[in-house]
């Protein structure tokens, strides 16, 4: 979710869906950058379905994975949900994974103002708020509960 009040610019699919899928997930990760977007096409095709983003970095990627979701972040708060979403498929498509993190540091997105996303992605309390709010929401017997 978002730290802007009433909005949520996380969710991909209809609002007014009956379901709701939580996809705790970390931008560095090679498994999410290879899930992700078979988990959206079966979104797009179940109507009764969204999604709804969480980030959760994990530790063993480090500040790259944080910056990027930081990144995402500031994306959705610019540019709505399709910013937010266009921004993840962005990073997946440039970042090296694994911690490598994106070429120079920086994400080439021009849909949105760069200095302006730049700006807003060296607010570290932005993610370390969204991560201690995700982590609150994550089931018990979640994948991530493991310490890796």
């Amino acid at each position: 979710m978002s730290i802007v009040p009433g909005v949520v610019h996380s969710l991909y699919g209809d609002a007014k869906a009956r379901w709701t899928i939580n996809e705790y997930a970390d931008l560095e990760c090679p498994f999410c950058k290879l899930y992700t977007p078979r988990l959206k096409r079966w979104v797009d095709s179940h109507p009764d379905v969204n999604l709804v983003w969480r980030h959760l970095p994990l530790q063993m990627h480090g500040e790259a994975a944080r910056h990027q979701a930081r990144l995402v972040e500031c994306a959705g708060i610019q540019g709505g949900a399709k910013a937010f979403w266009s921004a993840i498929d962005a990073i997946f498509a440039q970042s090296t994974g694994n911690g490598g993190g994106l070429p120079g540091g920086t994400l080439d997105f021009p849909e949105l103002d760069q200095a302006r996303l730049e700006k807003c992605a060296k607010d570290m309390d932005l993610v370390d708020q969204l991560i201690k709010t995700n982590i609150g929401k994550r089931p018990a017997n979640s994948p991530s509960e493991r310490q890796l």
